[in-house]
């Protein structure tokens, strides 16, 4: 029997949507939504969380970031520029998380 009051009560739309609020948070700390490089580069990650590498798509993440697919390549050449740029920048963010926690 489940308490109602532990974790295993939440449902899988809750849990769904604390995911996406720590998610929306961690990438802020990444990406500045505000300018659209960055908010592909968000996109992507939020694209990869949701359907692995494979399931990448261009048109998926200019979905996300409010965009036509088109407009992904004036920003960058290609699929793996995307993804390789944004997951660079969220392995440095988390870096530079864990040097911080090393050091204290």
């Amino acid at each position: 029997m489940t308490s109602e009051r532990g974790s295993s009560a939440l449902t899988a739309e809750t849990r769904r949507e604390l995911d996406e609020t720590a998610s929306d948070t961690s990438l802020s700390r990444v990406f500045n939504r505000d300018v659209p490089r960055e908010k592909i580069l968000a996109a992507a990650i939020t694209a990869v969380a949701e359907r692995g590498f494979g399931g990448l798509t261009v048109k998926e993440v200019a979905r996300i970031a409010g965009i036509k697919a088109p407009g992904l390549y004036s920003h960058f050449p290609s699929r793996e520029a995307i993804l390789t740029e944004a997951v660079s920048r969220v392995l440095a963010d988390f870096m530079d998380s864990m040097a911080a926690v090393s050091e204290a």
